[in-house]
């Protein structure tokens, strides 16, 4: 009975800890999900794109903000040590913001002392000053208004109008109206995003007949698609961004075009050894509906074009060496008449082309070698529509061994999703990184 007491009284005060935990995980929680609200609250809801970066976790990322700086290009000391004065004045336990209005990019993020951040910046712009105009301080590119910190990312300097203008945003007028900011903040993710396809289109897409086409190619791609929405997540041993479209309710906009998926078995018949590995599956009933998209196109295809595509059914895959130069491929066909196909991959140049049952096998230069195994890249095409594998070296940074791009049909929609592998698998692959 001593006992029962006792350990009644241990689960008691264990049960009350752990609901204090939880209350304060809780309240932590919801300070910082308060810190994005404030920011989105200063975002126009007409922002043709926004990005929540989560500042506290992509420092945990990196270790700390000595981890983070010690990862600059050599020379870079200096300015590092720059930049570290300042983030030493903004509040890096929240998040930061980056969103487009109209033809102008700002950064803004909460500051936990602005006093010091003026103090620190004026003395990096050699002798500048902030100028308080209507309420907001501004020097340059860079203004300050309460503890909030606006940086213009394009464009001349940054009006204070502009400034007073977002942060007396109500919240029918600010990203606060778009339901989908909840998401952005429960993704967890280090990077969530959000953009109108419209709006996105205007930024990089000029004259009104490329809008023209652009848009008839999303509509005859998805149904009713609206907007862009992803995330960037940096893990142990790789990092991870997803792309998906949505459709005006803020639900992944269906794909109006037949999908298959890569025959994992056929990548691997390739070779042994690669730089880089590719594949896609092109179903029969794809090449009929191309066929039939060719009049939306301004006439249908000729005929020189569709003797290539007819044959196909199933997955087509390469891969290619650089040293030397090499390449080696497989088509899946349906058993069709293939002179047409043939005749496209000879015209090339140094082709080696041959027919082993419904397969078209070619290859052209010295057997493909280089540092990716391609058995170990084709399971990484498990279930997608195309994939994309490459070795990661790169003469601008060290740490990342290959880079995974796939397209995977999910839902009825279509989903992108990018892997970059670090070289070390145990750490995290921003402390990975190094810029050279």
């Amino acid at each position: 009975m001593k006992h029962s007491r006792i350990a009644h009284r241990f689960a008691s005060r264990i049960g009350a800890l752990l609901l204090l935990a939880v209350l304060l995980l809780a309240s932590c929680s919801k300070d910082k999900n308060e810190k994005a609200e404030a920011l989105f609250s200063t975002v126009p809801e007409k922002a043709q794109a926004v990005a929540l970066v989560d500042i506290e976790k992509i420092t945990d990322d990196f270790g700390s903000l000595d981890a983070l700086f010690s990862r600059l290009p050599e020379g870079d000391t200096a300015g590092g040590a720059q930049a570290k004065e300042l983030l030493s004045t903004v509040d890096m336990t929240g998040y930061a913001v980056i969103f487009a209005d109209g033809f102008h990019w700002y950064a803004t993020a909460l500051l936990d002392d602005p006093s010091a951040f003026m103090e620190k910046y004026s003395k990096i712009e050699k002798g500048g000053a902030f100028v308080e105009k209507n309420g907001v301080n501004v020097l340059g590119r860079v203004a300050v208004k309460d503890d909030q910190l606006w940086i213009k990312l394009n464009g001349n300097e940054v009006d204070p109008l502009d400034i007073k203008g977002y942060a007396a945003l109500s919240d029918n007028d600010s990203f606060m109206a778009c339901k989908y900011h909840e998401k952005m903040v429960e993704s967890g993710r280090d990077v969530a995003f959000l953009g109108s396809l419209d709006g996105m289109l205007s930024q990089v897409v000029k004259g009104q007949s490329d809008s023209t086409m652009a848009q008839l190619v999303i509509s005859t791609l998805f149904k009713d698609a609206r907007y862009l929405a992803g995330t960037l997540a940096f893990e142990k041993g790789k990092g991870e961004a997803a792309v998906e479209v949505l459709d005006s309710k803020f639900g992944l906009a269906p794909f109006l075009l037949p999908t298959g998926t890569v025959d994992v078995n056929t990548v691997k018949r390739l070779g042994e050894t690669a730089e880089l590995v590719c594949a896609v599956a092109i179903p029969s009933k794809l090449v009929d509906k191309v066929e039939s998209l060719g009049k939306v196109f301004g006439g249908a295809l000729p005929d020189v074009y569709l003797n290539i595509l007819r044959p196909i059914d199933g997955t087509v895959a390469v891969c290619g060496g650089t040293a030397p130069p090499s390449m080696s491929g497989i088509v899946t066909t349906n058993g069709s008449d293939t002179s047409a196909l043939f005749g496209m991959i000879n015209s090339v140049g140094n082709m080696t082309v041959k027919k082993d049952g419904n397969l078209v096998i070619f290859n052209q230069g010295e057997p493909v070698a280089g540092p990716l195994n391609v058995a170990e890249q084709a399971d990484l095409m498990k279930g997608v529509m195309a994939g994309f594998v490459n070795n990661g070296e790169s003469k601008y940074m060290h740490g990342i061994s290959r880079v995974f791009v796939g397209l995977y049909p999910d839902k009825g929609s279509v989903r992108l999703k990018c892997t970059f592998f670090g070289t070390d698998p145990k750490a995290n692959i921003l402390s990975n990184i190094k810029y050279k």
